[in-house]
C-alpha cells in the first residue's frame, strides 16, 4: 500500500508493473510471445510514424512485423548523429529523462529514456530481487564494479530493494 501511495503521488506506475509482471510471469510461452509481438509492433509503428530517423530506418519492413533480425540494430553511433531524430513528435519532451553512460568503452552516450520505460526497468529490478529473495523495501547489500581512476574498483553498498 505504501510503495502504491507513494507512486500515486510521483506521478509513476512502478507498482502496477511490478504487479502485471508478477502475473505475465506466468504465463504460457505461447501467450508471453505474443504479447511481445504485439507490444513490439505497436512500439515500431509508433516508431515508424512519429519519428523521422525510425520513419526513414523502418521504410522496409513489412507490418505487421514478425522477426528482429529484419531490423538494423541501433548503434551508439546512430544515437550521437541523430538524437534529435530519434525523438518522436507526438510525446512531450517532458516525458524524456536525459541520461548518458560513463564511456568506459571510449566516448560518452547522452540518451534519452522514457519516463514510462524507467517504471518499466524498476518494476523488472524489484521482481528480480524478488526473485532473490529480498522483498520490496527491505535492506540488502549490493556489489558493483566500476572504473576508479582508471582502476577497476568493487563497490559494496547496503540500499533498499526499492532502488534496485
Amino acid at each position: 500500500m505504501f510503495f502504491s501511495t507513494t507512486d500515486i503521488l510521483r506521478g509513476r506506475e512502478t507498482i502496477s508493473r511490478l504487479k502485471f509482471l508478477h502475473r505475465s510471469q506466468h504465463w504460457s510461452r505461447d501467450r508471453l510471445l505474443t504479447w511481445q509481438l504485439d507490444r513490439l509492433n505497436e512500439l515500431l509503428s509508433q516508431a515508424a510514424t512519429n519519428s523521422p530517423f525510425y520513419g526513414e530506418r523502418l521504410a522496409a519492413i513489412r507490418s505487421p512485423f514478425r522477426d528482429l533480425a529484419e531490423i538494423e540494430l541501433l548503434t551508439k553511433d546512430d544515437v550521437r548523429q541523430n538524437l534529435e531524430g530519434i525523438r518522436t513528435r507526438n510525446v512531450p519532451s517532458s516525458r524524456f529523462i536525459e541520461s548518458r553512460t560513463g564511456g568506459s568503452t571510449g566516448e560518452p552516450l547522452t540518451f534519452l529514456w522514457d519516463k514510462r520505460a524507467r517504471d518499466w526497468n524498476c518494476a523488472s529490478a524489484y521482481r528480480s530481487a524478488e526473485w532473490a529473495g529480498v522483498a520490496l523495501g527491505e535492506k540488502a547489500v549490493q556489489t558493483l564494479s566500476a572504473r576508479v581512476s582508471g582502476k577497476r574498483r568493487f563497490v559494496v553498498s547496503e540500499v533498499s530493494a526499492r532502488h534496485f
